[in-house]
């Protein structure tokens, strides 16, 4: 049995983390050192390349495997400390006395 990496998730993982840090296409390109062109394909497209799931995964902190998993949303909440809004309808809903 064989597990299929699925190169878009890989791509919208990066650029979620990427979002949560409000970083720019063009900032995150200088600071891992891609150009902006490879970095928009990377995150509309994905890649194949396990060297750079792990250099997005070190820049950001997190493991390779979620990136790989998509399971990046746990981390961004995390960094952010993230509580739920009294003004959010679905908090309001989760908690309401």
């Amino acid at each position: 049995m064989s597990t299929r990496i699925d190169s878009a998730v890989i791509g919208q993982s990066i650029k979620s983390l990427r979002l949560s840090r409000n970083w720019t296409q063009e900032r995150l390109a200088e600071t891992i050192g891609y150009s902006v062109r490879n970095l928009r394909r990377i995150e509309t497209d994905g890649t194949k390349s396990i060297d750079v799931v792990n250099a997005f995964a070190e820049l950001f902190g997190v493991d390779a495997i979620d990136i790989l998993d998509g399971d990046v949303f746990y981390f961004i909440y995390e960094k952010r400390h993230w509580q739920p809004s009294p003004y959010d309808t679905y908090s309001n809903l989760l908690f309401a006395h």
